[in-house]
């Protein structure tokens, strides 16, 4: 920190992971955040006397830009469901934004205050034949795991993608990482793909199971020692999901995925073959 004194770090002490201080020469820890939500990308501003960081405080779902006051009160900088990357001028008022269903874009953050303005967009990067196609912007959704009495205040979170034909016979739930949020994926090709299998008929639930990021510790660590437990049933519930409340035929629910959702769709095929009818590893 400037004054020589203090260090900044991130602890998942409290079970979430938020921003403290620590005084090296008195020991004491403050913590600066804190709340059943989780603190990311934490930068000093360039004068040192504010932080700006993204938190899921209202909606483990979305983030939004905050910034916390020197007193350690926290104010948000914008209202709309969006992530941020870097600063990219001085002072901090330009930041790269991404919100669905359109790619990151520069955008200009509040004026550097906060409140509660649509930040202003600075470049397009984007062509008339990708606008024109409409993109979908999923339903986010939670539901209990069967295990809810341990885990449910890190609530589940989905999201659903559904065409407008409910009457077709032919459905799909697939599994990777944190992908239930309301900004443009770092997983793009998936989100574009459940898109594809939307216009052909197919509904797609994609679920944030155990061991994804942003539900705190317990949610992360649920699978230590263990994969293919816990975030496996979580898709076992999904399946249940779909035929329970959506209507979806049982004996046709597949379930893909690439990297650890290959894994856990071999893990699906070889020990649930009654809930899924067809599973897909889609290798890198």
């Amino acid at each position: 920190m400037p004054d020589n004194k203090n260090i900044w770090f991130q602890s998942e002490a409290t079970g979430y992971s938020h921003l403290y201080l620590l005084n090296t020469q008195t020991k004491e820890k403050k913590a600066l955040t804190k709340g059943s939500f989780e603190v990311y990308n934490p930068q000093l501003s360039r004068d040192k006397n504010w932080w700006y960081f993204e938190a899921n405080q209202q909606d483990p779902a979305f983030f939004r830009y905050i910034r916390c006051l020197p007193g350690g009160e926290m104010a948000q900088l914008t209202a709309m469901r969006v992530a941020t990357s870097r600063w990219h001028s001085r002072p901090m008022k330009r930041r790269l934004l991404s919100c669905l269903p359109q790619p990151p874009a520069l955008g200009a953050v509040c004026d550097g205050q906060p409140g509660e303005a649509k930040p202003q967009q600075l470049t397009r990067s984007t062509t008339d034949t990708f606008e024109a196609y409409p993109w979908r912007t999923p339903e986010y959704i939670t539901f209990q795991a069967t295990d809810s009495a341990t885990y449910m205040p890190a609530s589940i979170a989905r999201k659903i993608l559904q065409s407008k034909d409910r009457q077709s016979s032919s459905y799909t739930v697939q599994g990777i990482c944190k992908n239930a949020h309301h900004w443009w994926s770092s997983y793009f090709r998936e989100y574009m793909f459940h898109n594809l299998l939307a216009d052909k008929g197919y509904t797609v639930l994609d679920i944030d199971y155990r061991g994804s990021a942003g539900y705190g510790r317990d949610w992360r660590t649920g699978i230590y020692r263990y994969m293919g437990g816990k975030d496996l049933s979580d898709q076992i519930d999904g399946a249940s999901l779909l035929a329970d409340s959506l209507d979806i035929d049982p004996d046709r629910i597949g379930i893909y995925g690439g990297s650890y959702g290959g894994f856990i769709t071999l893990m699906a095929m070889f020990t649930q073959p009654d809930v899924f009818a067809a599973g897909r590893h889609s290798a890198r």
